[in-house]
């Protein structure tokens, strides 16, 4: 007799439901569940998360996509690092680049070294020892070369040590990865829930929707946004807000036009008056917003700033986004699983919000492969070692 394989349902779509399924989705015919994703046509996502970090080639080796199909359809463009401008005073500048910098001398660290010596050199930037930064800043672009046969371990050659990530649409990066789950076998559903129904045990049972059409699952991942539609309003996990380590609560998103043809591989982080904003070159637009705190300025005078600072003719109208600083203590918990902003936002600066779906994603997907559905704490423990240390940094 056949296993009778357990549900999965996914409460959401955008790039925190699309890029779990398509995780979950991966050689579904050969696992023991099945998955469900529910996404409602009412419920807009953010979408403005446009910027990753390396370790999102993690998902892309994961999922064994062609990067360059990728790029191509998600209005993709590639990134060295993070440029900042003007944090510590007008007119300064600092590339917080991808990849290794520079190599041991007499097993000194290199970064150890040239703290060391730069005041003897009269040196002010280490921005010429980063291959990546080096690249970024000279409108070049190549992936990382092999390193040659037989060579040393403290051998240093620089394009060997270039790391990149990707900018793209999230629009478009979650249609892209409905398309591979679809295909995969999960199940698409399109509507909105009406009614949790609860088990004496507390774990949800089913979700009620309002094509009166009820879901039954063994497991529910929130990807629901911020408002946690099953762990927060069902099963009442709250957040622990960190706005006293991060007070900005608020942030206005517009697009622009470019303004070269040339585009730069990296995104900006740039000081304004009551936090930062950024800037993220696609292919066929940039990505702008400021990221500031409501209590040292109004909304209209945070637009105001930003419109000022714009390159590009703006193709948008400016969005205010309000948040909460803070992640869940416990976002696996009885049998529902958070990723995204239902388990918490620490502001955009370092592009780690989508980063943290695909950790978590994969790290449930492991615990899954291992028939591990009922232990959460590994889960939850290193979500919480993670989190904090993102904030920290």
């Amino acid at each position: 007799m056949a296993r009778t394989k357990k549900k999965i349902v996914i409460l959401g779509g955008g790039t925190a439901g699309w890029v779990t399924a398509s995780i979950l989705s991966k050689n579904l015919a050969q696992t023991n569940y099945t998955v469900t994703l529910i996404e409602s046509e009412t419920i807009q996502p953010v979408g403005v998360g446009e910027a990753s970090i390396p370790p999102i080639y993690s998902l892309i080796e994961y999922l064994e996509l062609n990067d360059s199909d990728l790029v191509a359809n998600v209005d993709g463009t590639f990134k060295y690092g993070i440029h900042f401008e003007n944090w510590s005073k007008t007119g300064e500048q600092y590339m917080h680049a991808f990849g290794k910098l520079g190599t041991e001398i007499n097993n000194i660290p290199f970064l150890d070294f040239w703290f060391k010596t730069a005041h003897q050199t009269g040196a002010t930037s280490i921005t010429p020892f980063f291959p990546s930064a080096v690249a970024a800043y000279n409108h070049k672009f190549v992936p990382q070369a092999p390193r040659p046969k037989g060579s040393k371990p403290t051998d240093f050659y620089p394009l060997c040590s270039l790391s990149f990530a990707l900018h793209f649409d999230a629009s478009l990066m979650a249609k892209y990865l409905s398309e591979f789950s679809v295909k995969n076998g999960i199940e698409h559903i399109t509507a909105t829930v009406t009614h949790v129904q609860l088990a004496e045990s507390g774990n949800i049972s089913s979700l009620t929707l309002d094509n009166n059409q009820q879901v039954d699952g063994d497991l529910f991942i929130d990807c629901s946004g911020s408002v946690g539609r099953l762990i927060k309003q069902e099963l009442n996990q709250e957040v622990e807000e960190w706005s006293k380590y991060l007070p900005c609560d608020k942030a206005i998103a517009i697009q622009t036009e470019n303004v070269s043809d040339s585009i730069p591989s990296y995104t900006k982080a740039i000081a304004m008056q009551a936090g930062w904003r950024w800037q993220i070159p696609l292919k066929s637009r940039t990505g702008n917003g400021y990221v500031y705190c409501s209590k040292y300025i109004s909304d209209e005078e945070a637009k105001q700033e930003l419109l000022a600072s714009l390159d590009g003719k703006p193709i948008t109208e400016p969005k205010i986004i309000p948040f909460t600083t803070g992640c869940l203590t416990t976002p696996w918990h009885k049998n529902c699983v958070a990723i995204g902003l239902s388990s918490g936002f620490m502001g955009p600066m370092e592009s780690t919000s989508i980063h943290l779906i695909y950790r978590f994603a994969l790290l449930l997907r492991k615990q899954l492969d291992d028939n591990n559905w009922q232990d959460n704490s590994f889960f939850n423990e290193t979500f919480a070692f993670e989190t904090k240390r993102i904030r920290d940094f």
